[in-house]
């Protein structure tokens, strides 16, 4: 179960840290002319920011060899 709990807090981490990096972006967004405008500019920037953290999500799977396993299969109980 050690193994599951670090495998999660793996995601967590990156996960915090996105949130983080979406609010700097957010605080520093330059004020718009118009709600539409500003609307569109933080959707835009949200989506890029978001793809940015599955990519970070995607690697980390890939790094970490994914979610321990068990070997070999289990018997079902009668």
């Amino acid at each position: 179960m050690e193994g599951v709990r670090l495998y999660g807090e793996g995601y967590l981490e990156i996960s915090r840290q996105g949130v983080a990096i979406i609010a700097q972006h957010l605080e520093a967004f330059p004020a718009q002319d118009n709600c539409a405008r500003l609307q569109a500019e933080v959707d835009a920037l949200l989506t890029d920011l978001m793809d940015a953290l599955q990519v970070s999500h995607r690697n980390y799977e890939r790094q970490s060899g994914g979610m321990p396993h068990i070997s070999a299969p289990l018997r079902a109980r009668n």
